[in-house]
């Protein structure tokens, strides 16, 4: 031991690394620059590296910022049906951000010929589907039904309508246990709830005669008469 020297004693607290380059890093301007070349992925793990951070990243103007800074890129992945790049009254977040850099793709559901029954393995599309709200509780979803348009107006409204509303049950049913879609179950579908009976199949009431929308997070609707219009679905072969 030299003099002046204080050797370290066994009960000594060992020294702490120090991270301050870092800290001042998160702290700084130029982390917004770094998030801007970031996956919105990516900057959510990034949040999570200090309280200071966390409150800093997930600032609505951040999302927001981020998206403007990639709006040529994200409107080339667009198409009809994915989220909006400009919602006229939208809070941004991170979350959005990352549906809108990696858009859902969602399945197409097919029937039985001239049935709201469904063809075997398209429940486990619709469990797919239910996977995805599971993991975002705040997106929102349309159902559409169709049927072949040659069929006669009643018919053809009635069993476009009872498609959308029988995927939109079975899609529910997979959600029982999910909070944000409690309220949904308790919303008139205008179908029956005995699913071994097509109620188009009955009898064609004033109920049937006409489309309607339903449902709040989860809605569906008739479209007979019409043609898919969005193309955010998976496309199958030669599509």
């Amino acid at each position: 031991q030299r003099p002046g020297e204080i050797l370290p004693g066994a009960g000594d607290t060992p020294a702490q690394p120090s991270f301050s380059l870092v800290e001042a890093l998160l702290e700084s301007d130029a982390l917004l620059d770094v998030v801007r070349l970031m996956p919105a992925a990516a900057a959510a793990r990034l949040a999570k590296a200090s309280t200071a951070t966390h409150a800093r990243l997930l600032e609505p103007q951040v999302a927001r910022w981020c998206a403007a800074s990639r709006r040529a890129l994200l409107e080339a992945r667009n198409v009809r049906g994915d989220l909006s790049l400009a919602p006229t009254d939208c809070a941004w977040s991170l979350e959005r951000l990352h549906l809108c850099e990696n858009p859902p793709r969602f399945p197409r559901i097919y029937f039985q010929f001239a049935s709201d029954e469904l063809e075997s393995g398209s429940l486990a599309a619709v469990a797919r589907v239910a996977v995805l709200l599971k993991r975002h509780p705040t997106l929102r979803l349309r159902i559409h039904g169709f049927a072949q348009p040659a069929a006669p107006d009643a018919i053809g409204e009635a069993l476009a309508q009872a498609r959308a509303t029988r995927v939109r049950r079975a899609l529910l049913t997979l959600l029982r246990d999910c909070p944000a879609f409690a309220a949904e179950a308790s919303i008139e579908d205008g179908v029956r709830r005995d699913a071994r009976v097509s109620p188009w199949s009955l009898t064609l009431s004033d109920l049937h005669r006409h489309t309607r929308l339903v449902g709040d997070k989860v809605q569906a609707v008739g479209r007979w008469g019409s043609w898919p219009a969005n193309h955010n679905f998976e496309a199958g072969e030669g599509e």
